[in-house]
């Protein structure tokens, strides 16, 4: 038995159709926060904080052993050097061009 072929939906359309329901949804979660048992009303009232004001932020400590310091070393490629390098360029003769050292 052949299948119709449906075009899958979309990351954008299952983020529209989300979307479409949230103000069903923030009710639902208020119905619940007033109506639902006590682990309920609490994991509603949460989830509305959450959506709300963001959620807190959570500190994380790194260290290293014996709770010494943790040595990071960042770097960057070539063409991202590369790209600084002329925007470096560019700022110094935009700096010179205020100051009247280039016409």
């Amino acid at each position: 038995m052949d299948l119709p072929l449906r075009a899958l939906p979309t990351h954008e359309d299952i983020i529209g159709m989300a979307q479409s329901h949230a103000s069903e949804c923030i009710n639902t979660l208020v119905d619940v926060m007033h109506t639902g048992n006590n682990n309920a009303k609490i994991a509603a009232a949460n989830s509305l904080l959450d959506r709300g004001f963001g959620k807190v932020g959570q500190p994380i400590e790194f260290t290293g052993a014996d709770g010494g310091h943790v040595a990071v070393s960042l770097g960057i490629s070539k063409a991202v050097a590369d790209a600084l390098s002329v925007l470096h360029g560019v700022q110094g003769y935009a700096e010179a061009r205020r100051h009247g050292h280039v016409s």
